[in-house]
């Protein structure tokens, strides 16, 4: 089919930049649809040329014109007739113009005091031609478009500078804009998200970036970063590492404090040379009680030191209680059995129940009701067999259907009949299932970051330690990993691999299990590590004992404890910024509870606020909170149901205490440089802004750009043109029968 456009073309000119055509198209040839359209009118008079009874001429025309107009109607709607708008727009070149509004870009330096230059830089801007066709953008954690340039809109008080994310803004709004060129008023000091130096889309238009700020560090020390566990264990040690920058100090001793929760913990002293930047200082921390702890490094202020308000940073860690009740079922004595009962024997906070049956239905320790209720992790080896009784199967079950975590390990004599019941629990469902029994090797899965089971401490290239591990035995049995389930590691038949699932992780709502779909798992330690020991390869990695501390380790860590969690977006928030709180509450089936009445008390000090969780579905409630006081914060929430208090939870969050903005006090010209070098753009100074004109007037694109857009309306398939057809068609049979024609 060919388009048509009618002679009739509407140009509407409202200026000299803008013009719109409005076109009418028709899925045909225009003649053909004039040459029908005449024949129908033909038709019509021939079938009003006689009538009986005759009418009078005028009656005969109101027939004749609604019979054609219907028919012509009805083969316009053939034709299928729509209506194209095109508008065309000249943009002329505009530049946006992006200021840096955080901390740091309006600090005191040494010398200068970088918010003058700033508003000077700006004040040239308006004066000249540049803007004339200018967008103002500030940024700092967030970007906002400035309706207009107003010195006192620029207050420089954002906490963090995300540079990629203003960047992108300007690349969308450029869209529409026809902006070719980018005026970055900046230190350069990026201290959230991406490094836009990376995204080559920050290429295409050119920056010209101006540098706020001294390139020669002050006289000062600031601590980076607190790096630590993020979960750690009661009266477990862990390392405190504090890493910290110094400048501008020539053997100097600084002291630095280590505070839990505001309590002080220990104190070291280092050294700090004129040669050397970058510091590292260690702590040993010992948590004495279980919950949310903010750990902070504090370094006591220096003389001549250009500001203290980079000197302490924090971090969180959550501290869980050593004290573990693990039940151990078995259908058979194995020595895969054996050997992990002895190595969770060796933990001294643990509490092992073994339940391993004899050779019928009996057990060497009964499984109680109490004993299994007790339970905080199960450990299933060749659990359930043929002879398990129903009534032990289903006692487990009923726990497990209370979020406890469970480590499942397959064996020879496991009844995947009786397994049933235990399913819904477990990170797979059972395909088929034979006793043949083969060897197989692990092979890792590869792209798991961190993969919480089988990495090791220390070696990053674990994954050829463990393919070259000793091989272990399963059954022919299939799986299929469920929706939420990540699998670690496949099953290789010398060096084929057979892409079926060996180790399984599951973790939903709150929920963790894990599963071995093999047995003899001695093998890791007994043909492996034990037998290079002999040989005398004292370096040897103890896989097998890796494994399960790393096993048993994730599985502890569940948030399913009270079946109650609440939790704030952040834990660091910026002055006025908002804080959620965000609740999950379920029963001991794991069954969400929607009816609860969720209160938190939040406390700092002497302040003291409360707030209810409205609930939005789901077992999930929420509220936020407009903005709070610089501070650090407790919380604690209750769960009611039933004005029954079924769980509580606490925690800790701060407001306004980081210090993002005063880790790096000098201008990164090395980064604003580079932006400008890679989108062929030029890096200035503040004394060489007059030249800002002339540069970005010789850019190659900075030129008008025609804009069209297009907007096409079908009118064939709409409602209004079908009905009118039909209303004619009515009126002319209404009128036949009126006047008694046949």
């Amino acid at each position: 089919m060919c388009n048509f456009e009618t002679k009739s073309k509407i140009l509407r000119q409202n200026s000299k930049n803008y013009m719109e055509t409005t076109t009418l198209e028709l899925a045909g040839n225009f003649w053909i649809f004039l040459i029908i359209s005449i024949l129908l009118v033909v038709f019509s008079i021939y079938s009003y040329y006689h009538t009986n009874p005759p009418v009078s001429q005028l009656r005969k025309s109101i027939l004749i014109s609604l019979r054609s107009l219907a028919l012509i109607l009805l083969l316009l709607i053939i034709f299928q007739p729509s209506l194209l708008k095109t508008s065309s727009i000249v943009l002329e070149p505009s530049v946006a113009v992006l200021i840096d509004n955080s901390i740091s870009n309006g600090m005191q330096d040494a010398s200068v005091n970088r918010k003058e230059i700033v508003q000077r830089i700006l004040n040239d801007i308006k004066e000249n031609e540049i803007n004339k066709n200018s967008q103002y953008y500030r940024f700092a954690n967030s970007i906002e478009k400035l309706p207009e340039l107003r010195l006192d809109s620029i207050n420089f008080n954002g906490q963090t500078t995300n540079l990629s994310k203003a960047l992108y803004k300007i690349r969308n709004d450029g869209i529409n804009t026809n902006t070719q060129a980018i005026i970055l008023i900046s230190d350069g000091a990026i201290n959230d998200g991406p490094n836009p130096l990376y995204n080559s889309e920050n290429q295409e238009i050119p920056i010209f970036s101006i540098g706020i700020g001294d390139t020669i560090s002050p006289k000062d020390i600031a601590i980076k970063s607190i790096i630590s566990n993020e979960i750690t264990f009661v009266n477990t040690p862990i390392e405190i590492v504090a890493q910290f920058t110094s400048t501008g100090f020539k053997n100097q001793k600084i002291i630095l404090n280590l505070f839990d929760n505001e309590s002080f913990v220990s104190a070291d002293t280092l050294t700090v040379i004129e040669e050397q930047r970058n510091y590292t200082a260690k702590f040993m921390y010992k948590p004495e009680k279980e919950g949310e702890h903010k750990i902070s490094v504090q370094i006591n202020p220096l003389r001549d030191e250009f500001t203290d308000k980079n000197n302490e940073n924090h971090t969180f860690i959550k501290v869980l209680s050593n004290k573990k009740v693990i039940s151990i079922f078995a259908a058979s004595p194995t020595p895969d059995l054996s050997l992990i009962n002895q190595y969770l024997s060796e933990d001294k906070d643990a509490q092992i129940n073994l339940f391993v049956q004899k050779s019928n239905s009996e057990y060497y320790v009964t499984p109680t009701h109490n004993l299994i209720n007790e339970t905080q992790l199960f450990v299933l080896i060749g659990f359930p067999g043929k002879t398990t009784p129903d009534n032990v199967v289903s006692l487990v079950a009923e726990e497990m259907a209370k979020g406890k975590p469970i480590l499942f390990i397959a064996g020879n004599s496991l009844d995947y009949r009786k397994l049933n019941r235990l399913l819904p629990y477990l990170p797979f469902d059972v395909i088929s299932s034979s006793n043949r029994e083969f060897e197989v090797w692990v092979k890792p899965v590869d792209k798991i970051p961190e993969n919480p089971l089988l990495r090791i401490e220390g070696i990053q290239n674990f994954e050829e330690i463990w393919e070259n591990l000793a091989p272990v035995n399963k059954t022919e049995t299939f799986v299929s990993p469920k929706v939420e389930s990540t699998v670690l590691a496949t099953s290789k038949i010398e060096n084929i691999n057979m892409n079926e699932p060996l180790i399984l992780i599951r973790e939903v709502n709150g929920l963790r299990s894990a599963a071995v779909i093999a047995f003899n798992l001695y093998k890791w330690k007994l043909t492996g590590y034990a037998k290079e020991i002999v040989k005398g390869n004292t370096d040897q990695v103890d896989l097998f004992s890796a494994f399960f501390n790393n096993t048993l380790r994730w599985l502890s860590v569940s948030n399913i404890d009270n079946q109650f969690v609440v939790k704030t977006n952040k834990k660091h928030y910026f002055s006025g910024e908002q804080i959620e709180f965000k609740a999950n509450v379920w029963d001991k089936s794991i069954t969400p509870i929607s009816n609860a009445q969720i209160k938190v008390k939040i406390t700092s000090g002497k302040f003291e606020k409360e707030i209810d969780l409205p609930g939005i579905g789901n077992g999930i409630y929420f509220s936020a909170l407009p903005s709070l006081q610089s501070g650090n914060y407790k919380y604690s929430a209750l769960a009611i149901v039933n004005k029954d208090t079924i769980a509580k939870e606490q925690g800790l969050f701060s407001v306004g205490l980081d210090n993002f903005e005063y880790i790096n006090l000098t201008q990164n010209k090395k980064l604003l440089s580079a932006l400008s070098l890679n989108s062929n753009g030029m890096y200035l100074t503040p004394e060489q802004i007059s030249t800002l004109p002339n540069e970005i007037s010789k850019l190659e694109n900075f030129k008008p750009v025609l804009k069209t857009s297009r907007h096409n309306v079908e009118y064939w398939n709409h409602w209004v043109l079908l009905t009118f057809v039909i209303l004619l068609f009515s009126i002319e049979w209404f009128l036949r029968k009126k006047m008694s024609m046949l």
